[in-house]
């Protein structure tokens, strides 16, 4: 999963795309730790 939050990282366009991607990433590792940790 963590390949495609990089090909994200390689077409973004601006600043504020890799903002938002950085952000959607540290969202979804945050769940699968909670997930393993439940």
């Amino acid at each position: 999963m963590s390949q495609a939050f990089d090909m994200l990282e390689n077409t973004a366009k601006s600043n504020m795309d890799l903002i938002v991607i950085n952000v959607m990433r540290d969202s979804f590792n945050e769940v699968l730790l909670e997930e393993r940790g439940a």
